[in-house]
């Protein structure tokens, strides 16, 4: 693939585009003729009436319209390249890379600058302590408030240990409002928002606690998974080349990323997958409400059995109770033991936060809870009892509006990472069944940076968008979620699957 970097810029060539990352905004826009020849003519600091009398002579476009082109062009250039002039020259002082910039400053965080007065949680307010271990690693997470540990707690409730042991990594945690106090105008305004949250993370060997604060409390809980999967995978922050909004499962070997919006579906379709192809391949699965004098079979969670014709599904065993993790076979009531799934199984590696590394180029699994939107509740309820949810055991004095599931990994390397083979982009809706189309690679590109991160350093942007067109992609849209399990199942069963064209 031809290609150019600087210290500025990444250039990649895909199709008849050209893509090119800019380190100031963190950004990929794509570049076809003849906006290319505009981005070119800047980076050699060509005069405008040279590009204009090209632009017109290849293209055979009037004067006035090719200095208007050439000028829009120019100024999406500059707002790209965060208003500095788009020069692209090495040997230019204004290309000097800034530096790694880490996760919780990357641009699309709004980080606070460190308040002496306010990095600590107030004398005599209530806190709590709490274990946790994951990959054989113990950490700890002070809370300084019942909002933080609601937010906080809930999706890692099931790696509590409820003891202590010698631990490497220590976060407190609190919030605070943003009305009154020292910072107040003579109105009692603080310029702040409602609220503010606030991380100091300490780990061994790191030297100083650091000291964080943010406006958003999703900021502050991306903040806290970066320290977590950074300790728990003995790997630092500037290791990563991108996080990913995504759910991800595994057959153990390959890794398929549901990298899609917040109401999408992906965490339900991750509940799903990492059942046993005994209980969800055979079956009908309809989302809609429950109607008046349907047969009782449909109180389970809206699951219907429909007709199986012989040979075409495997039959479900009946086994007696197994020990381990268990889910339920909705048509007969018989458990059904995950750890001897069959072949066609699958299990969970992560949900919402999905790492991978630059070094290896493979998705490392993240061990937060799978979690699920009310409106999905009586649909799984058939094979998960919120009795045994991530955060059972926790009372709040608030309605839960949704749920955290005990995820399921595989039974050998949990914790080992898995090469990307493909990501599904979901939509629930449409009027078919379903649709599934594959994607071209600057189509996911587009679709793939509205849910990711990515590292702003130039090497790992250069490393990213090599890898990302290694991928498959595939547009899924269902209403039909039996026949999407199915589609992505049989992602799996393909040894190799090939890039877009």
């Amino acid at each position: 693939m031809p290609e150019k970097s600087t210290g500025h810029r990444v250039v990649r060539k895909i199709g008849s585009s050209h893509v090119v990352w800019f380190s100031e905004t963190n950004r990929w826009v794509e570049f076809r003729e003849p906006a290319w020849i505009v981005y070119e003519s800047l980076g050699r600091q060509e005069k405008e009436t040279e590009t204009v009398a090209r632009l017109s002579g290849r293209y055979g476009l009037p004067a006035d319209e090719a200095v208007r082109f050439y000028r829009e062009i120019a100024a999406a250039l500059e707002e790209a390249a965060g208003g500095l002039p788009v020069i692209d020259n090495p040997g230019n002082g204004q290309n000097k890379h800034p530096g790694e910039t880490t996760p919780a400053q990357a641009s699309d965080i709004r980080v606070l600058p460190p308040r002496p007065l306010h990095h600590l949680p107030p004398p005599g307010r209530r806190t709590r302590t709490r274990h946790y271990n994951a990959n054989n690693r113990t950490f700890t997470i002070t809370y300084c408030s019942p909002a933080v540990e609601f937010l906080i707690h809930r999706p890692l409730a099931h790696l509590e240990t409820g003891k202590g042991g010698e631990s490497r990594l220590e976060l407190v945690l609190h919030e605070e409002k943003g009305d009154g106090g020292a910072d107040s105008n003579e109105d009692g305004d603080t310029g702040r928002p409602p609220r503010t949250w606030y991380a100091r993370v300490t780990a061994t060997g790191t030297g100083n606690p650091e000291h964080c604060a943010f406006y958003d409390a999703g900021m502050l809980k991306h903040k806290v998974y970066n320290e977590i999967n950074n300790y728990i995978h003995g790997m630092r922050g500037e290791e990563w080349m991108c996080h990913i909004h995504a759910s991800a499962l595994t057959d153990g070997h390959q890794a398929v990323l549901l990298p899609s919006a917040s109401g999408s579906g992906k965490s339900t379709m991750a509940a799903l997958l990492q059942l046993p192809a005994a209980i969800t391949g055979y079956q009908h699965i309809d989302n809609r409400e429950t109607e008046p004098g349907e047969e009782e079979s449909l109180k389970l969670a809206g699951y219907k059995q429909t007709a199986r014709k012989p040979g075409s599904r495997r039959q479900v065993p009946d086994e007696p109770a197994p020990s381990g993790p268990t889910g339920y076979n909705p048509a007969t009531g018989n458990p059904v033991n995950l750890k001897t799934a069959g072949s066609r199984d699958l299990c969970f590696m992560s949900d919402d936060f999905t790492p991978v590394a630059a070094g290896t180029l493979m998705a490392y699994p993240f061990p937060a809870a799978i979690n699920i939107k009310e409106g999905s509740f009586r649909f799984l309820s058939a094979w998960y009892d919120p009795a045994e949810d991530a955060d059972a055991s926790c009372s709040y004095p608030v309605p839960k509006t949704d749920r955290f599931l005990r995820p399921r990994f595989p039974g050998r390397e949990p914790f080992s990472p898995r090469p990307v083979t493909a990501m599904v982009f979901l939509k629930y809706g449409g009027e078919e069944g379903i649709s599934i189309e594959k994607m071209d690679t600057l189509s996911a590109l587009e679709a793939f940076h509205r849910e990711a991160w990515v590292s702003q350093n130039p090497a790992h942007a250069g490393k990213f968008i090599d890898w990302f067109v290694t991928v498959s992609h595939y547009r899924l849209v269902y209403n039909d979620s039996s026949r999407a399990i199915e589609a992505i199942r049989n992602l799996f069963d393909r040894t190799i699957l090939q890039p877009p064209e």
